[in-house]
């Protein structure tokens, strides 16, 4: 049951990623290339999950990859659930409201689906190191680069949005970092047919 779970969240996560590089689409074009990498934070972090499990799926799991696919994706699933709350007057306005209530939702999903895989990383220094440093050069990125999303939208200031953003990075990556190879996750997944 767990491969086919995770199976089906793999299909969901590059359906997602699809619909996430295509919302991004006008804001890439006008972009320098190398500035991709950075501008589309769910797209991306639903892309490396996705590898992570795929990779898994084909017993090649890479704990590095599967460390740094379930920070991101708790980061970024958080991130936006966040920026539709705290910018309310442009996400939910009336117009707008069913859009990103449903992007609320799903983005929440991104924020769970790590507990199918923590169990299988490897606790070591990398689990810990590598998110928080691809992590943090992304924050400075986007708050000092200026390759946030949030600045093709009319909100005027980010307000507490970069704050926010770098405290995620740290706490997830604790977290990750402190449930890899989490055992009881293990015999709950075990359990569940690994």
């Amino acid at each position: 049951m767990w491969r086919a779970l995770l199976a089906v969240v793999l299909i969901i996560n590059l359906l997602g990623t699809a619909f996430g590089y295509y919302y991004y689409q006008g804001l890439l074009e006008s972009s320098p290339i190398w500035q991709w990498v950075f501008i589309p934070d769910s797209p991306n972090s639903t892309i490396i999950f996705s590898i992570a499990i795929a990779l898994i799926l084909l017993n090649r799991a890479s704990s590095t990859l599967s460390a740094l696919g379930c920070v991101y994706v708790m980061k970024y699933g958080l991130w936006t659930m966040f920026v539709i709350l705290y910018f309310p007057d442009f996400f939910l306005t009336p117009e707008r409201a069913d859009y990103y209530w449903l992007m609320f939702w799903l983005h929440f999903g991104m924020v769970l689906e790590p507990v199918l895989i923590l169990h299988t990383i490897e606790k070591n220094k990398r689990t810990l190191l590598i998110p928080l440093i691809l992590l943090l050069i992304n924050d400075a990125m986007d708050y000092m680069g200026g390759t946030s999303p949030l600045y093709s939208f009319p909100l005027g200031s980010l307000g507490l949005t970069p704050v926010f953003s770098l405290g995620e990075t740290i706490l997830f990556s604790i977290i990750a970092y402190s449930l890899a190879g989490n055992k009881a996750l293990a015999r709950f997944w075990r359990g569940k047919a690994l």
